[in-house]
């Protein structure tokens, strides 16, 4: 065998690779943004009328996580997944999203809050704790603040700290205008 041939073999075979590799990957070429917005275009179909569409969900999440990982990093992408998530899944991929996103942008306050929301929810009390207090010392800006108080007093209140409970229920009972449950009804939920 010639050099001649020796090159155009290993050529053949460079090239091979790549096809194989790009087959493999076919969002190889496709921008980040592109991939974000078939994501959300995926979500919408998820969502459908009545019945959230699973199939539609896992794809919007696919293409979101697709778009991270060419360094799509805004702000909507990781709410965008929590979404996903958070509708298919309990547990460690609501939370690995929102930790994601707290990577990105550590002062959102509603990352924090619906991550506390979610650890509070699988009996992670005192890390849920512990995202509310965090959460909650920044600036207010997240909507369902009165929420987040009456979850920070859960997570208290199964953490023994029932008096420090009382006192964030007050608190979102206030924000809300609304009368909230008591703790030692409302964490019946987590027993």
């Amino acid at each position: 065998m010639t050099t001649l041939h020796r090159l155009l073999l290993v050529l053949l075979a460079s090239a091979l690779g790549v096809l194989g590799y790009l087959w493999y990957h076919p969002h190889f070429f496709t921008p980040a943004k592109t991939l974000y917005e078939r994501g959300l275009v995926e979500q919408q179909k998820g969502m459908g009328s009545d019945v959230l569409n699973q199939t539609g969900l896992k794809e919007a999440a696919h293409y979101f996580e697709l778009a991270i990982g060419k360094g799509y990093t805004s702000r909507a992408v990781f709410a965008n997944l929590y979404w996903c998530y958070l509708k298919m899944y309990d547990g460690p991929p609501v939370d690995t999203a929102l930790s994601r996103g707290l990577a990105h942008y550590p002062a959102d306050q509603e990352f924090w809050c619906r991550r506390a929301d979610a650890r509070l929810e699988r009996g992670e009390f005192e890390s849920a704790l512990e995202d509310f207090n965090r959460g909650l010392r920044l600036p207010a800006t997240y909507e369902h603040l009165s929420s987040a108080f009456y979850g920070r007093g859960a997570a208290k209140y199964m953490l023994g700290q029932k008096q420090e409970a009382e006192k964030d229920r007050i608190r979102a009972q206030g924000l809300s205008g609304d009368s909230l449950r008591t703790y030692e009804d409302y964490c019946k939920l987590f027993n």
